[in-house]
């Protein structure tokens, strides 16, 4: 009678140790899941929210002088932002739900989403500029499609700047090609220029005597390093 009195006891606890074990387990596994359900209702409110503040500024722009609204906003998560500057108003939220793939950017509407575009590329007569949140990379502009000058792929790059550091590189950034420096004649172009870009990126034509390639450099959104890849290599 003891054997099984002791049977049903450890029986008893292993039943509910497994049961509860299985509840925890469950309760984990479900969890960033409902976190995802949460975020994604969340970004859809405010994807109403901010289509209702376009229609009634539209509204009110179309009835002339004078004419006002009052429009309560209210957003459950996230940061609403009114950009006056670039006459936007835009709206913030980190998420790891799959609202959209990250580096990526698409409208629906007067409406943008985007994920991940931190990047922005801007020129003046002399530079392209490649940034995002922790690096400026400054290219010297090399000739144009119709005018090719000579160029030499150690002279494209005039500095980095590390903005978590605050430290600035403008020495020894060479870029080698089987462990040579290719000279010739060629230009640059960058692909887009803007802000709120998925990736900045300036290709480099290079035409020399022993061959003809491309050196395209990189920079991606949230990204602290740059990328140079060499393309499109045809031996003379």
């Amino acid at each position: 009678m003891k054997k099984k009195a002791v049977s049903e006891l450890i029986g008893g606890v292993l039943f509910i140790g497994i049961s509860i074990a299985a509840i925890i387990l469950v309760l984990h596994l479900s969890t960033p899941r409902i976190n995802e359900m949460k975020d994604t209702i969340a970004i859809d409110q405010a994807k109403d929210m901010i289509t209702s503040v376009d229609r009634v500024i539209r509204n009110v722009a179309s009835e002339g002088p004078g004419s006002t609204r009052i429009l309560p906003t209210h957003i459950k998560a996230g940061h609403l932002n009114i950009d006056g500057d670039n006459n936007r108003i835009y709206y913030e939220f980190d998420t790891y739900a799959n609202v959209i793939s990250p580096r990526s950017k698409r409208r629906i509407g007067n409406l943008w989403y985007s994920s991940n575009t931190n990047a922005s590329l801007y020129n003046d007569s002399t530079h392209y500029y490649l940034e995002n949140e922790h690096l400026l990379v400054n290219i010297t502009k090399q000739g144009s499609s119709s005018n090719h000058v000579s160029i030499n792929p150690d002279h494209l790059i005039d500095s980095i700047y590390f903005k978590d550091k605050k430290q600035t590189i403008t020495d020894n950034i060479t870029i080698h090609i089987d462990g040579s420096s290719l000279s010739g004649t060629g230009y640059n172009w960058a692909e887009e220029t803007g802000t709120e870009l998925a990736r900045a990126k300036v290709t480099n034509i290079f035409n020399t005597p022993t061959a003809n390639y491309t050196i395209q450099i990189t920079l991606e959104s949230g990204a602290d390093f740059i990328q140079i890849q060499v393309i499109d290599i045809v031996d003379k």
